[in-house]
């Protein structure tokens, strides 16, 4: 709960500390910090930062679904996002965010031949 959301802010914190080009060559801190804070989830309740959340799970999904044999993580991404924020909460308060991000999930499904 509350510690996984801890790491996953500090892991996050740092990489958006970094400047592009190391972003670029450090995605795996990226990728950590938003699987502890999904982990972490359900300790936070500020709107805000499960807004956050989401927008860190579909760049991590774009991150993850850059190649077939990654695309499942991807699509472990967009569930997430939809998960932490609550799709039915996401799709009244942010349309166009909910709509990318079953768009993404179902290019994943696509990809991996499920649907």
């Amino acid at each position: 709960g509350p510690l996984h959301a801890k790491i996953g802010r500090i892991l996050v914190d740092s990489w958006n500390s970094m400047d592009e080009t190391q972003r670029d060559h450090d995605e795996t801190t990226l990728l950590l910090g938003v699987d502890q804070l999904n982990r972490g989830s359900t300790s936070i309740t500020d709107p805000e930062e499960l807004f956050e959340l989401v927008e860190l799970n579909m760049t991590s999904a774009g991150i993850a679904s850059g190649t077939k044999t990654a695309v499942n993580v991807g699509a472990k991404y967009y569930r997430a996002a939809l998960s932490v924020y609550g799709s039915e909460k996401l799709w009244k308060e942010h349309y166009s965010v909910a709509l990318e991000l079953h768009n993404g999930l179902a290019q994943c499904y696509r990809i991996m031949g499920d649907g």
